[in-house]
């Protein structure tokens, strides 16, 4: 493991009344100084209640070094504390691209925000210009008004395994309160203090085997995970949401922004009927466009809200171009409240879905409006309900039951 240092060793008490927040500090500043180290964190509350000059964050992780907290050990946010948790950056240098302090990784832990007691706050976890970052086994709790980790201008980012519980989201806008985001520095409204703000953006990341929930305390999450801007010309590329669990998210489960070479496969994701929410999986065109995501084996339920689609393919006003080259394949769909899939992306895939629609106010299984029209081809689906497959003339259909309606 290479230089190994444990915060017990070093003034940490884990007793969750004294501040542990100077003690962690030093032993990062060690592994710092060493050009790496594994730091482990016995079982324990480690009170979080100092940090330096905003925008710096309360712990800054130096490269290539490993955070282990064992089954026990918990990281709590105090009412105090509004600085980020954990970030790669102190909020004044400038590390431009993907040059600033990589190969970190976080396993384990339970990482407590404290709401809603703490009213407000930074992310939990917030990483920039950087490459190979992993956060795995942990625990995120009852996290508010932000997100639980942000990927900004990363290069090879995981989320594996962790556990999303309770959330507050931001007032008024809930559609934007992810989990876990994926960014671009694009200016501080996005991420202050991951400098420079030079429109690089985040691409290869993985998100496997996650589960975003309420908790006793606090609500669900507003997705688990997705972006939310972009740059003109840009894309994020390369990122994948697989296995994962999404249960009564607030708006989405997962929303797909300027994604390009992309997959959203065999996530769960179940809703609740509600005004709020509006798809269980977005493929959207946000400033440039999405193009060439394949959403395939999902499992769908009560995920679409009423105008929406439970899977939905759309362009924003505004956008470049509409999505396109998305493939819709072999999704289980069923109480959705508007739509079981609806697009209005070029060449979009329909294949082999099975929707089933037994909500009343439930509209079509399929729907493609005529400014989605541009070679989408549907075939094979399996529309149940008495919900029909509108889409307009020239689109191509084969084997579908019910035959469309044109």
């Amino acid at each position: 493991m290479g230089n190994v240092l444990n915060l017990r060793d070093y003034g940490a008490k884990g007793d969750g009344v004294a501040d542990d927040a100077p003690a962690i500090r030093h032993v990062l500043e060690m592994a710092d100084a060493a050009g790496g180290a594994t730091v482990i964190a016995p079982p324990g509350v480690y009170l979080l209640d100092s940090a330096p000059t905003w925008p710096a964050p309360c712990l800054l992780m130096p490269a290539n070094t490993t955070l282990v907290a064992e089954d026990g050990a918990v990281f709590r946010r105090s009412v105090n504390l509004h600085n980020r948790l954990v970030q790669n950056f102190d909020g004044h240098e400038e590390h431009p691209g993907y040059s600033g302090r990589s190969n970190i990784h976080i396993v384990g832990g339970t990482w407590d925000g404290n709401a809603p007691d703490r009213v407000g706050g930074g992310n939990m976890m917030a990483f920039a210009h950087a490459r190979n970052i992993s956060v795995s086994e942990a625990r995120f709790l009852d996290q508010p008004n932000n997100h639980a980790i942000e990927f900004n201008a990363i290069d090879g980012g995981q989320v594996r395994h962790c556990r999303f519980e309770g959330s507050v989201p931001k007032p008024d806008h809930p559609q934007t309160t992810e989990a876990i985001q994926i960014d671009g520095a694009f200016g501080a409204a996005g991420l202050e203090g991951g400098l420079p703000y030079d429109n690089t953006m985040s691409k290869d990341i993985l998100v496997e085997g996650c589960t975003a929930n309420a908790s006793e305390k606090c609500g669900p999450w507003g997705l688990l995970v997705g972006s939310h801007a972009g740059h003109t010309g840009q894309r994020y590329e390369g990122i994948r949401v697989v296995n994962n669990l999404v249960l009564d998210s607030l708006v989405y489960g997962v929303r797909a922004y300027d994604w390009k070479n992309a997959e959203i496969v065999s996530n769960v994701i179940i809703g609740k009927d509600r005004d709020t929410y509006k798809a269980g999986i977005c493929v959207a065109s946000g400033v440039t466009s999405s193009d060439a995501v394949l959403v395939s084996n999902n499992v769908l339920d009560h995920a679409g809200g009423t105008g929406f689609g439970s899977i939905e393919i759309r362009q924003y006003t505004g956008a470049q171009n509409p999505p396109g080259g998305v493939i819709v394949s072999n999704n289980v769909i069923s109480h959705y409240s508007g739509h079981g899939v609806m697009s209005e992306g070029d060449a979009t895939q329909i294949i082999g879905n099975f929707i089933r629609a037994s909500l009343g106010t439930a509209v079509n299984g399929i729907y493609v409006p005529n400014a989605g029209a541009s070679h989408v081809n549907i075939h094979l689906n399996r529309v149940t309900g008495g919900r029909p497959i509108v889409a307009p003339s020239g689109t191509v259909h084969i084997g579908n039951d019910p035959e469309p309606t044109l």
